[in-house]
Formats: C-alpha cells, sequence, structure tokens
C-alpha cells in the first residue's frame, strides 16, 4: 500500500474535529511503514551503545555491524538524543587527547 493511500485512510479515521494534526497521523504513518519484525527497546539499547559509539570512533560501519542499534536511534528521538550526546562527549575528548 503507497504511503498516500495509507495517509488517506488515516485521516478517514479521525474526526474532523479530532485534536490530532494531519502532520501527526503523517509522522505515525512513517513510522509505522518502517518497523521492523525484530526491533530493540530503550533498554536493550541502553545495553548496545556503548558498543556502538566505539564501532563509530574507530570509523567502522556501526549501522551495518549494529543495524539493530542504528535503526532504534532513527525510531527513538530520546535515544537518538542521547546518542548524539555521547558522541559529542567522545569526540571531544578524542580532540583534547590529539592536541594534549
Amino acid at each position: 500500500m503507497k504511503f498516500k493511500e495509507l495517509f488517506t485512510r488515516a485521516r478517514k479515521l479521525f474526526k474532523k474535529d479530532t485534536e490530532l494534526p494531519p502532520k501527526a497521523v503523517e509522522m505515525l504513518i512513517q513510522r509505522l511503514l518502517i518497523t521492523q519484525d525484530e526491533e530493540l527497546d530503550c533498554g536493550e539499547f541502553f545495553k548496545l551503545i556503548d558498543e556502538y559509539v566505539e564501532h563509530d570512533l574507530r570509523g567502522e560501519d556501526a549501522a551495518r555491524l549494529m543495524p539493530l542499534v542504528r535503526h532504534h536511534i532513527e525510531m527513538c528521538r530520546e535515544c537518538h538524543e542521547e546518542y548524539d550526546a555521547l558522541m559529542s562527549i567522545l569526540e571531544g575528548l578524542a580532540w583534547q587527547q590529539i592536541e594534549g
């Protein structure tokens, strides 16, 4: 089923006076379309994020090596923020070691 058709069907499910804006419906459908049969929850993600970041910092293809972690980063805003923060800190430490 094409995205436009899914979007149209989803819009019909909601009454016109709903508080859910069309953009939210669109985002929900997009998330549903990229859902996988096997996914990590946030707890599982936090157990693996250190390993994923180490691959990234070594210049390895972390997304290929740990696709479920990459998928979770793409799906979960909070975990994506944690990943970005951890990468920023570790990259900063690496530059300090090089300069110092």
